[in-house]
């Protein structure tokens, strides 16, 4: 399950301190260290929490790709898939409308004609 934008906000919140945790030890206010040390450790299950939210909406139960899911899958950016597919004719597309759409085997056989062989062999 993706984490929900209040969920995301919530932390923001917490990394830009505007809101403050509170015990009786501490009224609204943490010990410096503790909060760097926390606004840190926020700011990375931020970003992670991001990154798996991009994954699961982006997720495709489908064999064809748009141009930019073509992309990432290929790690590449969609400017140099667009000239390997539409100048250099190195990878198979179709159109549909006005869009190119790939699909995975032929991702997948690109792949393998960009292999080169290991240290041993």
């Amino acid at each position: 399950m993706a984490p929900s934008d209040a969920a995301i906000a919530a932390i923001g919140d917490l990394v830009t301190g505007e809101a403050r945790a509170t015990t009786p030890s501490m009224p609204g206010a943490m010990d410096p260290p503790l909060q760097t040390t926390l606004t840190s450790l926020i700011a990375e299950v931020t970003s992670e929490l991001h990154q798996l939210r991009l994954v699961f909406e982006n997720r495709i139960d489908t064999p064809f790709f748009d141009i930019e899911g073509a992309a990432r899958f290929l790690r590449i950016s969609p400017a140099s898939l667009e000239y390997l597919s539409k100048r250099e004719r190195r990878l198979p597309y179709h159109v549909v409308g006005r869009q190119l759409v790939f699909h995975r085997d032929d991702l997948l056989k690109f792949m393998e004609t960009r292999r080169r062989p290991g240290i041993d062999g």
